[in-house]
């Protein structure tokens, strides 16, 4: 063989290896003064309904703040498919499991990080916080960040105690994420912005929209997708069965108002049913006789007189003598 033949069979045997991929890692730099830990705190979410969730058991690992504000996260331990995770730091005086949710002390950032992630937070314009970073080389955790500055602009702004004003802004911030969701190629971008849309509160007014996201997303199998199928589909349910509930509750009152304000057409419509028997045995009846005293005033017996009675009750849509007296 010649030396050129050779060399072109080394590379095609190098480029046909698949090499292992490296683990990667979370790194940041954050500047904390004396009121925090000089710690970085890591949790994973396994729902998004736990998104705010805190507990001790669900840290599963923390960095040091070095003296030049660095920090760094080793993911060799980590799942190789994408996950939610936490990023949160802690007063020095609070619990390492403790949240501060709102306001410029925000101690927490939602990340989506997987085994080979490899990815670095700078701080932003705001000391003391980890909520104000900004990612470098991870265009889903920018998203991510893009969402929470949707929700963030809206809590900042001054309505001046305009309910409607408010309620405006944020169908319309709902609406933005739920554009974000249908347009992310990324699917737990996507569902981050559908939770973060309140999507319990507009299932009705938005079914096809979910209808076409469930079907859009119908190949993606992580616990989180699944766990929102399951979700939405019991919400669906519940509100199916609460939408019969009012419908029955309705139907009900109105019966009830109708008995009400035109109960004498119903009595009169159904007194016509009664035989010339019947109608006098109803008004002995009316008059609190008992069925001995009928039996005898009619010269009848006790059996032909509860056969009467029965029959009475079932025309009159009644069960008892006391229904009888309120007619």
């Amino acid at each position: 063989m010649t030396k050129v033949t050779w060399t072109i069979l080394v590379c095609i045997f190098f480029t046909s290896i698949s090499f292992p991929q490296s683990n990667g890692s979370i790194k940041g730099n954050i500047e904390l003064d004396e009121a925090w830990k000089q710690k970085v705190f890591l949790s994973e979410i396994s729902s998004f309904n736990d998104l705010y969730k805190m507990s001790n058991s669900m840290i599963i690992s923390e960095a040091d703040i070095d003296s030049l504000n660095n920090f760094v996260f080793d993911l060799s331990n980590f799942s190789e498919e994408d996950k939610i995770y936490r990023l949160h730091i802690a007063k020095t005086d609070s619990p390492n499991a403790s949240l501060i949710i709102g306001g410029k002390e925000e101690n927490f950032k939602f990340i989506i990080a997987n085994k080979y992630s490899d990815f670095e937070i700078k701080r932003g314009n705001l000391k003391n916080t980890i909520s104000d970073v900004v990612f470098s080389n991870s265009i889903k955790n920018n998203s991510i960040q893009y969402i929470d500055l949707v929700l963030k602009s809206i809590d900042s702004i001054d309505y001046s105690n305009s309910q409607i004003k408010r309620s405006f802004i944020l169908k319309a911030a709902q609406e933005k994420l739920r554009f974000i969701a249908d347009t992310s190629s990324h699917s737990l971008v996507s569902l981050y912005a559908i939770y973060k849309s309140n999507f319990k509160n507009n299932l009705i007014s938005h079914k096809d929209y979910y209808q076409d996201y469930i079907k859009k997303w119908e190949n993606e199998n992580s616990s989180y997708f699944k766990k929102f199928r399951k979700e939405l589909s019991l919400e669906s349910r519940d509100t199916n069965y609460n939408y019969i509930i009012l419908v029955a509750a309705i139907s009900f009152i109105l019966g009830l108002i109708i008995s009400k304000v035109f109960p004498s057409q119903s009595i009169n419509k159904n007194f016509k049913l009664l035989s010339i028997q019947e109608r006098k045995i109803y008004e002995a009846l009316k008059d609190g006789k008992s069925n001995k005293e009928i039996s005898e005033e009619f010269n009848i017996g006790i059996s032909t007189v509860k056969s009467h009675v029965s029959s009475i009750y079932s025309k009159l849509n009644i069960k008892s003598r006391k229904e009888i007296l309120n007619l």
